[in-house]
C-alpha cells in the first residue's frame, strides 16, 4: 500500500508538532499503520512507547529450526 507520507515522518511530525491536535493526528495514523502489521511504523511505535510489548518485534527461536533440519 502507498502512502501520502513515511512512517518515520509521521513520527518526526509527531516528535516536533506544535499543537497537541497535530501530534495527536500523526500518532493516529502511525498507530494504524502499525496494527496494520507495517513494519517500520512497529518501530516507530515502539519508540514512542518502549513498554509497549505490542510493538517489539518477536524473537528468533534458533532451536525451532535446529530441530526442523534434524528431522529432515
Amino acid at each position: 500500500m502507498r502512502y501520502e507520507c513515511t512512517s518515520e515522518t509521521l513520527y518526526i511530525n509527531y516528535r516536533t508538532g506544535e499543537t497537541l491536535e497535530y501530534r495527536h493526528s500523526n500518532l493516529k495514523l502511525l498507530t494504524a499503520r502499525a496494527n496494520n502489521g507495517n513494519s517500520d511504523a512497529k518501530k516507530y511505535m515502539a519508540l514512542i512507547e518502549p513498554d509497549n510489548k505490542k510493538w517489539k518485534p518477536k524473537p528468533c527461536h534458533p532451536h525451532h529450526a535446529a530441530n526442523t533440519a534434524a528431522q529432515t
